[in-house]
């Protein structure tokens, strides 16, 4: 029998992977990766349940001596799969998708 120190940790670990960013999302049988393109990902899953529309961030540095601008331009999709998943959050930098997390439970299915 586990003691309540044993299982507070098990929790604690699964809370801090359940926020963690992921490397992949499961669309039904198929796997969307980190670096796929925003076509690709319409290809698998489908159109997203929410979509914000790009931002363009312009950042800038000193490269070389000269002072260089670098133009990225960033748009978040969100995949609501029910109230028995989480809710996936997929930001894409350039076309390209950058970051997968995960959101709340989502919502019933009508």
């Amino acid at each position: 029998m586990k003691t309540i120190g044993e299982a507070a940790a098990v929790l604690l670990i699964g809370a801090a992977l359940a926020g963690a960013d992921q490397s992949s999302f499961r669309c039904g049988s198929k796997l969307v990766l980190v670096g796929a393109t925003k076509q690709e990902v319409l290809g698998s899953c489908g159109t997203p349940a929410g979509q914000e529309p790009g931002a363009t961030v312009t950042t800038r540095g000193k490269g070389s001596g000269e002072e260089q601008s670098t133009v990225v331009t960033v748009e978040t999709w969100t995949y609501d799969r029910g109230t028995n998943e989480l809710v996936a959050v997929l930001t894409f930098k350039n076309g390209r998708l950058d970051t997968i997390a995960s959101g709340g439970y989502g919502t019933p299915r009508k």
